[in-house]
């Protein structure tokens, strides 16, 4: 169960999140993450796909994207309730040529939440994505 000054961090952390993407120019708006895909449940090593889309002029060889360093979710006021250090992410293709981020974790998740954040970089351009997992 959520306590108040929890939800208030989280609220206030989406609405923080939200404006450095509105903040960014809007080249950066193309790009989109999807729903995440959850393939895995608590007590299970972590296996989560988020597909992403790019525009049409956007080249996928100059977007790079990665996990936020521990910093940044102190200095957002983010808990990431694990160990960030056991995830692993990659980059992939589908078949149809959608892309999509892989996320797994080298040992199972004890924990029922997992937040982590994606963020998307073009250049000097970023775009953040707040993930919030209940497993």
């Amino acid at each position: 169960m959520m306590n108040h000054s929890m939800g208030r961090t989280l609220h206030l952390t989406c609405l923080l999140v939200g404006g450095f993407a509105l903040a960014q120019p809007s080249s950066v708006h193309a790009f989109s993450f999807a729903t995440p895909v959850l393939s895995s449940h608590l007590g299970e090593p972590l296996d989560v796909r988020i597909p992403f889309a790019l525009d049409a002029d956007e080249n996928m060889n100059k977007v790079f994207i990665d996990l936020v360093k521990k910093e940044m979710y102190q200095q957002w006021g983010l808990v990431p309730y694990i160990d960030l250090s056991t995830l692993h992410l990659s980059v992939k293709r589908e078949k149809n040529s959608a892309f999509y981020v892989e996320i797994n974790s080298s040992i199972a998740m004890q924990e029922p939440i997992v937040s982590f954040v994606l963020e998307a970089r073009e250049g000097l351009n970023h775009y953040y994505k707040h993930v919030r997992l209940m497993l």
